[in-house]
């Protein structure tokens, strides 16, 4: 499926580009054009209408020109396109006149875009529609006119009695350079020379060309089969069947070509990507070999499923190089919407259209004009989008979606491989980093224990017991650490497996944070201002999980707060809430750490050292309140330090805690 932003079929032109959108010098153009042509047109029938006997030729020749158009137009890269309806159109000049087939060019265009807009095939907005007529009309009757001074014949409403060729000759090259000047104009007057010369010469003029030059010798094949056979009906059924079969072969040797190139392009990023691990070494693969096919001006990879907060854009360069990156929000931007659509989506950009903002182009470049987003799926799930730029119009059509959907599923795959594999060697990492952590953590109690154990034993044979009694303290104090750092692994074990629980009970808040403080006031070289509001209520909940959770915060606050600091421990309550607050003076925690905080063995580096412990406190404290039905916050200045808030919910008069009241904003993080 696809998500398309439509506008309509953009060429050089700017097709897709609604009126509003254009520069007026633009519109006035094209609407300039479109008036003269048809304004002319009018009068000149006015003057003198078409003769009832070249009617049929009109419904012959106008027949074959829809169809050829219709269903023959050969659409070669973007911009070129090989017609053969100018074939019928020469024919019928030489037939019936300039204004005759300035007639017919302007039903027959217009037809098409009325057909095409009602099968929602194109969006080609009518200021288009009127200028596409009116700039046929004006290359008709100017190359009608230029015969007709020429060769001092009419050729204005009626053949001109001159040689075939030479007419034919001079009519196709003055028509086909009054159309390319208008074409450049409106296109000068929207874009400026730059696309004029980059996109319009190579590509809308040129194809035009080729197809005016193949069909002026089957204009004139026509005109001698009609000889032949005696009607035009037949000379012109051969000829539309010969041509119609040369544009079919043109049309399958521009799909063999491009098929080829894309399924090179397929099969070498398929083979090059599944060879590495690195994730941005596919990133390189991936951007390098899809510009050999896709032709991209800007190209960036999204990595962030549809439940991610954040999406990350790397954007490439051509030889694979990385540019920049950028993270946007879930959602923001046409790529946010293409990952949480799980649809490709396309779209083709106007002058003043600011919907391609910076969430989906590199700033500093020039805008593109186009655009085309593929998710990249693994299995049912998003995992990321690829993103293709131009500056160009016109750039990306259906061949280059199910290209781009097919780079983007080989895509997904190589990225969950290499996501896997950086999360089986961070997962090793981390294994061996908390082996490490734990090894260190027990050993030093350990060498302690040893070491009082043995002056222990020498104070017993010295019959010194108060030696003894010490060393004994000691060890005691020794194995309380190694029994603690023991529960804190096994809670942390139990609460990532969701075993962990709680008993129920009333508990008083106030008690069990004064027998903190008082502990820390009195062991910690700190001073301890403690509050407590009058009346607390009575909350349920288990004491000896809450008291561990005080216990800890008050330790962060005297582990990372200069010694005869303040810690600040405030206890209150409010609309059903019980709060402590807990603040130290310390360094505070730097915001790219701030993200980090609650996470299992993370500990906040203090003056370029990492300070002891597990860094398992905080984790195991948050998952404690939340158990409670609360939740653990905090906010840090930089140079100002720290506060922790609990959120505890009060015991209702029935029993439970209150689920009813409704939790107020977290502190800010």
């Amino acid at each position: 499926m696809m998500t398309q932003a439509e506008l309509g079929d953009m060429t050089a032109l700017g097709r897709r580009t609604p009126t509003a959108d254009m520069p007026r010098a633009a519109v006035a153009v094209r609407w300039t054009v479109a008036i003269t042509g048809l304004l002319t047109l009018m009068i000149l029938l006015a003057l003198e209408p078409l003769p009832v006997s070249r009617l049929p030729y009109f419904a012959l020749f106008g027949s074959a020109m829809l169809v050829a158009e219709a269903l023959f137009v050969v659409r070669i890269r973007p911009g070129s396109y090989f017609s053969i309806s100018s074939t019928f159109l020469l024919v019928y000049f030489l037939i019936s006149g300039a204004v005759a087939a300035a007639a017919v060019a302007a039903v027959v265009y217009f037809t098409v875009w009325v057909i095409q807009r009602v099968r929602s095939k194109t969006s080609q907005t009518p200021l288009f529609a009127l200028y596409n007529v009116g700039h046929q009309i004006l290359g008709v009757l100017a190359g009608g006119l230029a015969v007709q001074l020429l060769f001092g014949r009419a050729a204005m409403y009626s053949y001109p009695n001159a040689h075939p060729v030479k007419v034919v000759l001079v009519f196709a090259l003055v028509y086909f350079l009054i159309t390319s000047a208008l074409t450049a104009l409106a296109v000068y007057a929207r874009t400026g020379f730059g696309e004029v010369r980059s996109q319009l010469l190579p590509t809308t003029i040129l194809w035009g060309g080729i197809s005016l030059a193949v069909s002026i010798p089957f204009a004139l094949v026509i005109r001698l089969i009609y000889y032949a056979v005696g009607g035009y009906l037949l000379a012109t059924l051969f000829t539309f069947s010969f041509l119609a079969g040369i544009s079919l072969i043109v049309r399958l040797n521009t799909s063999l070509k491009y098929g080829n190139q894309e399924l090179k392009a397929i099969n070498s990023i398929g083979s090059l990507i599944t060879a590495t691990l690195d994730l941005y070494e596919i990133f390189g693969i991936i951007a390098r070999e899809s510009r050999k096919v896709l032709l991209w001006d800007g190209f960036f990879i999204a990595l962030g499923g549809q439940d991610a907060e954040e999406i990350e854009m790397v954007f490439m360069s051509e030889s694979g190089l990385e540019i920049t990156r950028r993270r946007i929000p879930r959602g923001a931007g046409l790529t946010g919407k293409a990952i949480l659509a799980g649809e490709l989506v396309h779209y083709e950009q106007g002058e003043q259209d600011r919907a391609l903002g910076s969430d989906d182009s590199f700033t500093g470049r020039k805008r593109p004009r186009a655009l085309v987003i593929a998710p990249m799926k693994f299995g049912e799930e998003v995992i990321g989008a690829i993103c293709v730029q131009s500056f160009q119009a016109d750039v990306y059509g259906s061949s280059q979606f199910r290209l781009l959907q097919t780079i983007a599923g080989q895509a997904a795959i190589a990225v969950r491989n290499a996501q896997l594999f950086e999360s089986e060697k961070q997962a090793k990492n981390e294994r061996d980093e908390f082996l490490s952590l734990v090894t260190h953590e027990i050993k030093n109690p350990l060498t302690s224990i040893n070491g009082y154990a043995v002056l222990g034993e020498q104070a017993v044979g010295a019959n010194d017991s108060g030696a003894a009694l010490d060393a004994i303290q000691v060890i005691r104090g020794e194995t309380a650490k190694i029994l603690r750092l023991t529960e804190d692994l096994l809670d942390a074990s139990k609460m990532s497996a969701g075993r962990f629980s709680i008993a129920h009970q009333d508990v008083e808040l106030a008690e069990l944070v004064s027998q903190t403080a008082r502990k820390y006031a009195a062991t910690s070289g700190h001073e301890v201002d403690l509050e407590i509001a009058e009346d607390l209520p009575v909350i349920e909940g288990d004491p000896v999980r809450l008291s561990q959770v005080v216990e800890n915060l008050v330790s962060n606050a005297s582990k990372y707060s200069p010694e005869g600091s303040t810690i600040t421990i405030v206890l209150e309550s409010s609309e059903g809430w019980v709060r402590l607050r807990i603040r130290d003076e310390g360094q505070g925690i730097p915001p790219d750490k701030a993200p980090l905080i609650f996470e299992r063995f993370f500990r906040v580096e203090e003056d370029g050292r990492t300070v002891k412990g597990t860094g398992l406190g905080l984790f195991i404290s948050r998952e404690i309140v939340r158990a409670h039905g609360g939740d653990l916050t905090f906010e840090s200045v930089m140079g100002f330090g720290t506060t922790f808030l609990v959120e505890l919910p009060v015991r209702s008069p029935a029993g439970r805690a209150t689920p009813a009241v409704e939790k107020p904003a977290p502190v800010s993080q």
